[in-house]
């Protein structure tokens, strides 16, 4: 018996080992969080401005991939470039954040370059990719701290920019995401700014809109607490201050449901500010079903900006968000 117990605890323990390695890496190989853009050298504008936000669960430090590759960060890349230059150029990568974050980049090379403070005075990270060559550039925001997540700005150029200095045409519209997450900003309620570009993209649907349910790819969770807002009972969990998806609906629709399916069972939060500007939320379609859904009936035209959070804080989920003027719930969507 203790030979047989001995075997079996060996093959489980082997079993897992592909497990163990998949989860605590950072791996240049999926699909990156919040996309990928492709940048040739003289790019407009410049800089080019990505909002997410940072953190995950593994500990950079851990991973003896540089003497400053620190923080907690996704397996998964946070963003990824494509850069076409011919290496006789550096690239400059800053993140610009309302929390103390880190930066780790792998480069085509396979060698990783990491920041965490610009300086003394300012904590956001900053990498100088001197004569970048061409290829692809896997790029993860972590946070110095675990179980938090910093909302703020990626930022990649050519010219003389960084942390405290960016040199924008854009720089108007670049809010500062301190000032977003404390309910400054000019629009939003308590910090969630319906004036921000959307985290994962918009779409502008006309009734009857086909196909139906109109999917897409998103990842929940933030630092900003929903539940202190004081939208409504069902207004909580933990989301960016800017919004996740937005929806441009061009005529009224007599039933509009947007709701969420996590790719892994995470515990989601829907949160939906409405063409008319008041809140819909919902934490659980069911006792049995943790994916949220509001339903709006006869929703107007407008726009629609959609929030999904985390229900705990420090957490991210991805999945997919669907928007359907039929009768498909969490419960019976077809495959996103």
């Amino acid at each position: 018996m203790k030979k047989i117990s001995f075997l079996v605890c060996s093959l489980l323990l082997i079993v897992g080992l592909p497990a163990l390695a998949q989860a605590t890496t950072l791996n240049p190989n999926t699909d990156p969080i919040f996309g990928t853009a492709v940048l040739n050298p003289s790019f407009q504008p410049d800089p080019y401005i990505v909002s997410l936000f940072s953190g995950g669960n593994l500990d950079v430090s851990a991973m003896k991939l540089g003497e400053i590759c620190q923080g907690f960060a996704a397996s998964a890349p946070d963003y990824r470039l494509v850069w076409g230059g011919d290496g006789s150029t550096p690239l400059r990568v800053f993140f610009i954040g309302n929390g103390d974050a880190t930066l780790i980049i792998n480069r085509p090379d396979g060698e990783w370059a990491c920041n965490d403070d610009f300086s003394a005075e300012d904590l956001n990270p900053f990498v100088q990719l001197d004569n970048a060559p061409a290829g692809q550039y896997d790029i993860w925001v972590g946070s110095f701290a675990a179980a938090t997540n910093v909302s703020g700005y990626l930022m990649i150029t050519e010219v003389d920019s960084y942390p405290g200095r960016v040199i924008s045409p854009l720089l108007a519209a670049v809010v500062d995401p301190m000032a977003v997450a404390q309910g400054a900003g000019g629009g939003g309620a308590g910090g969630l700014d319906v004036s921000q570009d959307a985290n994962f993209g918009s779409v502008e649907l006309n009734p009857g809109f086909a196909p139906d349910p109109h999917t897409v790819y998103v990842v929940s969770g933030g630092s900003l607490d929903i539940s202190t807002l004081g939208l409504g009972l069902e207004c909580r969990g933990f989301a960016t201050s800017t919004p996740d998806y937005r929806l441009v609906l061009t005529g009224d629709v007599g039933r509009l449901r947007i709701f969420f399916v996590a790719q892994a069972g995470g515990d989601t939060t829907l949160v939906v500010n409405q063409a008319d500007g008041t809140w819909a939320c919902n934490d659980d379609f069911a006792a049995e079903n943790l994916n949220p859904m509001v339903e709006i009936p006869n929703a107007p035209a407008g726009v629609y900006e959609i929030w999904v959070g985390s229900f705990n804080t420090g957490t991210t989920t991805a999945g997919t968000l669907y928007i359907t003027q039929a009768d498909f719930t969490p419960a019976n969507a077809p495959a996103g």
